[in-house]
């Protein structure tokens, strides 16, 4: 059985789960707020994000995409040095 993790429950993230789920690989999603959705690099999305339609994918899709795997949210910040 495959396991991913996806950091980050925005559209990219998103958009992940979703092309893993439609493969059959049930990702854990990591979020650190409280909800889906917010894009972490600003606020301009363009209307198609690797074939999803953007407003479907934040709006519609969230609830299957939260039915169908697991998603931690309030993701504790770790730190690592090297």
């Amino acid at each position: 059985m495959e396991e991913v993790v996806i950091v980050g429950g925005g559209p990219a993230g998103l958009a992940a789960a979703l092309s893993l789920l439609e493969e059959g690989v049930s990702p854990l999603v990591l979020e650190r707020s409280a909800e889906f959705g917010h894009k972490a690099c600003g606020e301009l999305l363009a209307e198609k994000l690797y074939g999803f339609d953007v407003g479907e994918l934040v709006r519609g899709s969230v609830e299957r995409v939260h039915e169908s795997l697991t998603v931690r949210f309030h993701g504790e910040e770790l730190r690592f040095s090297g």
